[in-house]
C-alpha cells in the first residue's frame, strides 16, 4: 500500500482523537496541528497529500483559516472529520475548500480507506493524458563536517538509482558551496535561487530549471555564488516539493554542514536522512552533538548512519556504532585514488569505475529493496 502522508488538523479537545483515527499503518500520519493560525504556519511549511480536520464544529473564524490553506496549497486534499451530522457544517466545510466529510463514527479501517481514494482521486485528476504520478520517497544527504563525502554519495546515489530504473531529482542545497555541478560536470546552468527570483513554483516552472544530467537524473543546483544563498528561504523549498513530489520516485537533497533554517526545512520533508561520519574523533563528536539536536526536534528516528572513508584510521565500524550507539547502514571503503579521479573528471563513481570497491559497495546498497 503506497504510504500517502497525512497531517490532521484539530481543535484542542479532539487531538487525541485525531492521533487514534489516523496513527496506523495505511499511511504515514505526521502528526496533529491545532486549529489554529499557528497550525495554518505549520501547514503551509509541511509536505503532505491530505490534511484531515477533526472537529465537530467549524466556526466563521475556522472557515476563514482553512480557506487560506486551499487557496495557498491547490493541490492538498482537504478533508473533514465530524461527529456533527448536520446541514450547517456541510455547508461550512464545502465553503472553505473541504472535498470530502467523514464521521467520526465511521469504522476507523473505511475511514482510512475513504482518506486513501480521495487521495487517489485528486491524483488521477491532475494527471493528464499519459503523465505518471509517482509515489516520491524523499531522502537528505546531510553531514557536520566539510570534506566527509556527503556529495561523493548524493551524486553517486542518485545515479546508481536512475541506472536502476527509477526516476531522479538531485537537490543541491548547500547553498554557499554546493559541488553538485562540479561533480557531475554540469556546465553554468540555472540555479535555485534564479527559480526563487522568477517566484513561479508551478511544475513546469520548476522543470525548466532543471538541469538533465547524461545519465538521466535531473539536477537543481546550489546559487552561483554564495551571496545568493540568502535568497532561499525554508518557505521555498517546501514550495519546489509541493510543485515536484509526484513527478519522480526518489527525490535526493544534497545538504549543507550546518543546521541553518533551509537544511532543517529538507530534514523535515525527508523521510530518511542519511547521515554521513567519517572514522574520526571530531566527526564523531559532532555528529553525537547533532544527534542531540535532531532529537530534540523529533528528527532523530529518520537518520541512518553511513560510514565513510572507512580504513583511514584505526577506528572501526565497531568502535562508531559504539560511540553514537546507532547501527551503521552502510560502509563505504576508503579509495581515494577512484574518488579524487572521479570528481576531477566530473563523472561519478557509478559511471567511471562501477567495479571498484566505492562503485560497488554504492551499487550494491541502492539495489537493495528499500533505501
Amino acid at each position: 500500500m503506497k504510504h500517502y502522508k497525512i497531517l490532521a488538523m484539530a481543535s484542542m479537545e479532539n487531538e487525541k482523537k485525531a492521533e487514534e483515527l489516523l496513527d496506523n499503518d495505511s499511511f504515514k500520519y505526521m502528526g496533529t496541528v491545532l486549529l489554529d493560525s499557528k497550525g495554518v504556519g505549520k501547514v503551509m511549511n509541511t509536505s503532505v497529500d491530505a490534511l484531515v480536520i477533526v472537529t465537530d464544529v467549524l466556526t466563521s473564524e475556522d472557515t476563514k483559516l482553512l480557506e487560506r490553506i486551499y487557496m495557498s496549497k491547490k493541490n492538498l486534499v482537504m478533508i473533514l472529520l465530524t461527529g456533527t451530522r448536520d446541514i450547517e457544517i456541510l455547508t461550512e466545510a464545502m465553503s472553505c475548500g473541504i472535498g470530502k466529510v467523514l464521521t467520526t463514527d465511521m469504522e476507523q479501517s473505511q475511514i482510512q480507506e475513504e482518506i486513501i481514494s480521495e487521495i487517489a482521486k485528486n491524483r488521477s485528476r491532475g494527471t493528464d493524458a499519459g503523465e505518471q504520478k509517482y509515489d516520491s520517497k524523499i531522502l537528505s544527504v546531510f553531514g557536520t563536517k566539510g570534506g566527509a563525502g556527503k556529495t561523493t554519495v548524493s551524486v553517486n546515489m542518485a545515479v546508481a538509482l536512475q541506472k536502476k530504473g527509477k526516476k531522479v531529482l538531485l537537490i543541491d542545497l548547500d547553498l554557499q558551496f554546493g559541488d553538485v555541478g562540479v561533480f557531475m560536470d554540469i556546465p553554468v546552468y540555472d540555479t535555485i535561487s534564479d527559480l526563487v527570483a522568477e517566484n513561479d513554483y508551478s511544475l513546469a516552472t520548476v522543470n525548466s530549471y532543471l538541469y538533465t544530467h547524461s545519465s538521466g537524473v535531473r539536477v537543481l543546483l546550489a546559487p552561483q555564488s554564495p551571496e545568493f544563498a540568502e535568497l532561499v528561504k525554508p518557505t521555498h523549498v517546501n514550495a519546489i516539493i509541493d510543485a515536484v513530489k509526484d513527478s519522480y520516485d526518489y527525490i535526493i537533497f544534497d545538504l549543507g554542514p550546518t543546521l541553518d533554517d533551509c537544511v532543517l526545512q529538507a530534514l523535515e520533508l525527508s523521510d530518511t536522512v542519511y547521515f554521513i561520519i567519517t572514522p574520526e574523533i571530531s566527526t564523531l563528536k559532532n555528529a553525537k552533538n547533532c544527534m542531540n539536536v535532531l532529537n530534540t526536534l523529533e528528527l532523530s528516528k529518520k537518520v541512518k548512519f553511513i560510514l565513510n572513508k572507512d580504513g583511514d584510521s584505526y577506528v572501526k565500524k565497531k568502535d562508531v556504532e559504539s560511540t553514537l550507539d546507532e547501527d551503521i547502514e552502510l560502509v563505504i571503503s576508503s579509495d581515494p585514488k577512484t574518488t579524487i579521479a572521479s570528481i576531477n573528471r566530473g563523472v561519478p563513481i557509478v559511471i567511471a569505475s562501477p567495479k571498484s570497491k566505492v562503485g560497488k559497495e554504492i551499487i550494491r546498497f541502492v539495489n537493495r529493496d528499500e533505501i
